[in-house]
């Protein structure tokens, strides 16, 4: 994802039958995934401003219907990299939830205990965090600037706390590595009472 000059919302966003797929950053993820697509994935966050993301919600209300729709964050960033932009998305959540869409929030981070406060009061079983957990060996060479794995499951302990919120454990890519430490994920699943 190179730097886009100027600002149109079509840069930032996808739209499918059923799905709309929203990025809040202009370039760079922050993570580093060996396995990812994303040509900025090793350079820090240039995150849209908030007018910018108000405009892009604007306009995806405007020209289709949201209701039912699934709302995807992001598609070439990190999503909750930082406070900035998880201050986006927050503002997206709260946006779409109110148009009856519901939320899918891709993550390779520890999910702070206050944002998800202000997420599981407004809610509604409509808002799914996928914690992402493709590898669970040698992270710190393929996920090198991603959360740790242990804060990454630890996610999973909220849903006890967060009962108007969805977890879902989400393993991609899938790969030989992952098919090898299958019983690992089975012991996770177990011990945190995954059920997504």
């Amino acid at each position: 994802m190179k730097e886009k000059k100027g600002f149109e919302v079509s840069d930032y966003i996808i739209v499918q039958e059923r799905r709309f797929f929203i990025d809040i950053a202009k370039k760079g993820c922050g993570s580093g995934c060996a396995y990812c697509y994303v040509s900025s994935k090793d350079e820090s966050q240039v995150l849209l401003n908030q007018e910018q993301i108000k405009q892009i919600c604007i306009y995806l209300q405007k020209h289709y219907e949201c209701r039912g729709r699934i709302i995807s964050l992001c598609p070439n960033t990190e999503p909750l990299k930082s406070d900035a932009s998880r201050k986006l998305v927050l503002y997206i959540i709260r946006f779409f939830l109110k148009c009856g869409s519901y939320i899918q929030i891709s993550t390779k981070e520890s999910i702070p205990d206050e944002f998800l406060r202000k997420i599981d009061s407004i809610a509604k079983r409509r808002v799914y965090f996928n914690i992402s957990i493709p590898f669970l060996k040698n992270t710190s060479e393929i996920e090198p600037f991603a959360g740790n794995i242990v804060d990454r499951f630890e996610n999973f302990s909220y849903a006890k706390r967060y009962s108007n919120i969805c977890f879902c454990l989400y393993i991609k890519p899938f790969t030989k590595h992952a098919y090898q430490y299958c019983q690992l994920y089975i012991d996770m699943i177990n011990k945190y009472h995954i059920d997504t």
